[in-house]
């Protein structure tokens, strides 16, 4: 149940910094409850808590990492 609650909030988080006119994915940052740490470059990749994540583009400005 936590990694699909984590999930969720960053799939909100994803949606809310994707919003740039850039398709690339944005520069950012983020804590999440549950200890998570997600960090991602500009362009990808997304890492959560150390770990490379599965980046799914569902147009220029929806991504799902996992």
């Amino acid at each position: 149940m936590r990694s699909t609650i984590a999930t969720g909030m960053l799939v909100g988080i994803l949606a809310g910094v994707a919003t740039e006119a850039r398709a690339d994915l944005p520069f950012f940052n983020a804590s999440c409850p549950g200890r998570i740490e997600v960090h991602a470059d500009r362009g990808g990749p997304v890492y959560i808590n150390g770990s490379e994540a599965r980046l799914k583009r569902f147009s220029k400005d929806y991504y799902e990492a996992s």
